[in-house]
């Protein structure tokens, strides 16, 4: 494993949301979160020493207050599972495996120095570069600001239309208390016009009965 330290002009959240864009913009994987604390991920990185191929490496970004305004940030690489496995422990053995069966002893020494050589270029050396390029893009690019939480506007809740009120029934005005004789000739004209109305149809028994009743009453 190698390992590689900045400082970074920021508090931790700021410094958080810092190297999971740069990661996120140099094209790293990102496999694991753990605000504002850790992150981790997976990035490729080739040298000459490794014939311009590029190789996988697993990382994490630990990161940590160090004062008012002010973070730092540890970057641990290690070489890819799939590399480890294939490139290194398969082709490594293989490689031993066949010197020593063509060169015997001395192919088997010329073997073992290529395993370890391979290592150190993939395991040892990859990982240091790797390590220090993803520092220097972290440090080198610029630190946003970030952004004041948004509050939402309250929603304006539309007026609530009052239930209406029963209107009462307007009460019938008093009759008079006695009506004169002119009054009573004209229940009795009523009553008539009731009785042709019923006569012709218009109302209903019920209904005559019901209104001479009322206009009786009055007298």
């Amino acid at each position: 494993m190698a390992s590689s330290a900045i400082t970074l002009d920021t508090d931790q959240a700021g410094a958080y949301e810092h190297v999971l864009r740069v990661l996120q913009t140099t094209g790293a994987e990102v496999s694991g979160q753990t605000p504002p604390v850790m992150v981790k991920f997976q990035s490729k990185y080739r040298t000459w020493l490794s014939g311009g191929i590029n190789q996988k490496y697993d990382g994490e970004a630990v990161l940590a207050s160090v004062g008012a305004g002010k973070s730092s940030v540890t970057l641990n690489m290690r070489l890819g599972a799939s590399t480890l496995i294939w490139q290194i422990l398969v082709l490594g053995i293989v490689g031993v495996l066949v010197l020593s069966t063509w060169w015997g002893s001395g192919g088997f020494v010329l073997g073992l120095f290529a395993f370890v050589f391979q290592y150190w270029v993939f395991g040892i050396s990859g990982a240091d570069g790797a390590a220090k390029k993803t520092a220097a893009a972290i440090q080198g690019a610029p630190i946003g600001q970030r952004a004041a939480p948004v509050v939402a506007a309250p929603v304006a809740m539309p007026p609530v239309a009052a239930a209406p009120q029963p209107v009462a029934n307007p009460q019938p005005a008093a009759a008079a208390t006695a009506p004169d004789g002119g009054g009573r000739t004209d229940v009795y004209d009523q009553i008539k016009k009731l009785a042709d109305l019923r006569t012709s149809g218009a109302i209903t028994p019920e209904e005559f009965e019901a209104k001479k009743a009322e206009l009786l009453r009055r007298i």
